[in-house]
């Protein structure tokens, strides 16, 4: 309790800092949009109910809980029990996290809540349930707070984390770098340390969580942690141990508000981006819900422009800024699956591992944003941009619902070279042309493992369609997807039809020194990337 009576202390002065100080980015709403129920604190504990949000009188300030939900979660509102938890909510009989919270909220003297769990009827196949789940995000956006249960690990866990006393100064200081740099990590990185001491942190769902707060306080086991559009916080004030957390803006959630209110396409292109780089390294227990989990930001991210998420996202692209979407490539520390498990191949949702775009250093502040967002800037401009220094090519790409993508480019087929089934890490596969007439190499990078042997790869034929073929300065870059052939069952498709296996390509443009077109031949064809 005297921990619990601390925490709120601390929570109340941040807050009442960043309410008298801090722009309407904080303190401003997130959204219109507003959850369907939340839990009501009157002034007698262990009658907490729910109520519903559109019979109240006046906007609720509430907080979100942010949390593992772990594979035993069984207290949670459905049909049969709906009732009651309109009456009261059996505290008694709620996992420990959230008794946790409820004891927090009434410290910090809110009178509102909302958990998932339990203010949304978890019956996945229900109207309600995918109505409020895709209002997720804004449930975390309009929150006055987030509690984010950061160490623990499941909702058995608790909130209030067992306090150690025996860290190093190099254990605070990797502490503290996790908290502020995490999301630019390998795949790699994240099954480690990260994952013991972190665990909300490498969950997919709790990605947009956090990105769309305005205000959130991390419960760790080392400290409380504050993030707020206007500065950070944490409870040490320890400069030479923080490396700078103290006082330093969450940069990824005020560049997704500028996004936000600013209409500039060329902005929500790097944000997207930037925010499937971060989230695609993240866990998930359904697979399936790869793309449901970041629908929040991908609805939130075009506010300016309303009609844009209706009309231009396609299975985590975006049609108006096809080609380049078509260009992730997967983060070969990651273990790729022998086969995906979900369509539409050209879709970085139809892997399980994190995804990165190709990269640059070299671009122009006016086309970068004013908040910074990662080290290296996703590559994309126009091929008239180095009409100067040699005429680039673009191919163009047509979204279609029904089956895929339509693709009007130069291919041809190549051959792919590699030892092992899967590159080992540091390693990297090559295609070239199958014709031959140049020996010059592009790096691969493949979406799964293509085969158990080499003998396989010699039968199975592969293409490389081209996506662009650009001068940068004095080098030549060349990026493309290797895919290869696909029977689509069922259609009567009068043009070639291919899945995406792979990309290939100098993924980085800050290299120096000059190199010639690799790829001379192909013939321009229209294709169906399914």
């Amino acid at each position: 309790m005297a921990y619990a009576d601390r925490c709120a202390t601390q929570i109340k002065g941040w807050l009442n800092t960043c309410s008298n100080t801090h722009s309407q980015d904080c303190n401003g709403l997130g959204s219109s949009i507003l959850p369907k129920r939340l839990i009501f604190f009157n002034d007698n504990p262990s009658t907490e109910h729910l109520v519903t949000v559109d019979e109240l009188k006046e906007r609720p300030q509430y907080v979100a809980l942010s949390y593992c939900w772990g594979r035993e979660q069984n207290f949670k509102t459905e049909a049969h029990n709906l009732r009651e938890m309109e009456q009261c909510i059996p505290y008694d009989q709620l996992p420990k996290t959230l008794r946790d919270v409820f004891l927090m909220v009434r410290k910090l003297g809110f009178r509102y809540l909302w958990i998932d769990a339990l203010c949304i009827l978890q019956d996945p196949t229900g109207d309600e349930w995918r109505t409020e789940a895709g209002k997720m995000g804004d449930a975390y956006a309009n929150a006055s707070l987030v509690i984010s249960a950061t160490a623990s690990p499941s909702v058995h866990y608790g909130l209030f984390a067992d306090m150690r006393e025996d860290y190093t100064d190099e254990q605070k200081t990797e502490f503290h770098r996790i908290m502020r740099t995490c999301r630019t990590m390998t795949q790699s990185e994240w099954h480690g340390p990260i994952k013991d001491t972190h665990p909300l942190l490498c969950r997919a769902w709790a990605f947009q969580e956090r990105l769309l707060a305005r205000r959130t306080v991390h419960f760790t086991n080392m400290e409380l942690i504050w993030e707020c559009m206007g500065d950070r916080w944490c409870e040490c004030s320890d400069e030479s141990l923080t490396g700078g957390l103290t006082g330093k803006i969450n940069n990824l959630n005020c560049a997704l508000r500028e996004c936000r209110v600013d209409p500039d396409p060329a902005k929500a292109r790097l944000m997207w981006r930037e925010c499937v780089k971060s989230f695609s390294k993240r866990d998930l227990t359904m697979l399936n819900d790869r793309l449901f989990a970041i629908a929040g930001i991908a609805s939130y991210i075009r506010g300016a422009d309303p009609t844009a998420y209706h009309n231009q996202y396609h299975y985590g692209l975006w049609k108006d800024f096809l080609p380049w979407d078509l260009l992730w490539y997967c983060d070969q520390t990651s273990s790729l699956r022998e086969a995906k498990s979900r369509g539409p191949s050209y879709s970085w949702s139809s892997v399980d591992c994190g995804v990165e775009w190709p990269t640059c250093d070299h671009l122009g502040s006016d086309v970068k944003f004013s908040q910074a967002i990662s080290t290296g800037t996703c590559i994309e401009f126009k091929p008239e941009d180095h009409a100067s220094e040699q005429e680039g090519r673009l191919c163009k790409v047509a979204a279609v619902e029904t089956c895929g993508v339509t693709i009007t480019s130069r291919i041809a087929r190549v051959l792919i070279s590699g030892s092992h089934i899967q590159p080992m890490q540091g390693q990297s596969w090559t295609v070239k042309s199958a014709k031959g007439e140049n020996e010059q190499t592009l790096p691969f990078y493949p979406d799964i493992v293509l085969s158990g042997s080499n003998d396989r790869q010699e039968i199975e034929t592969y293409y490389y369609i081209e996506i662009a073929g650009i001068k940068v300065h004095s080098s030549v870059r060349e990026m493309g997807l290797i895919v290869r052939k696909y029977r689509l069952h069922g259609s009567d498709c009068d043009m070639p039809v291919y899945e995406r296996v792979g990309i290939a390509g100098d993924i980085s443009c800050s290299a120096k020194g000059s190199k010639q077109s690799w790829f001379t031949g192909g013939e321009v064809q229209k294709i169906i990337l399914v």
